[in-house]
């Protein structure tokens, strides 16, 4: 799909350290992360997704 990016933060490797950069790029996803969470976890409080929307008239 297009505009959808994946982004995994880097894992710190067997018997080594993360460089700076790497360290500095996993505090940028997660803090992103946090706000893509905090959004969903407000639709599913609001049951934005969960109920079903009839656009009934009323009379």
């Amino acid at each position: 799909m297009e505009g959808i990016d994946i982004r995994e933060p880097k894992k710190k490797p067997r018997n080594g350290e993360l460089t700076e950069e790497e360290k500095n790029n996993n505090k940028l996803i997660s803090s992103l992360r946090v706000i893509v969470e905090h959004v969903i976890s407000g639709a599913k409080r609001c049951r934005i997704v969960k109920d079903v929307f009839r656009n009934t008239k009323l009379g």
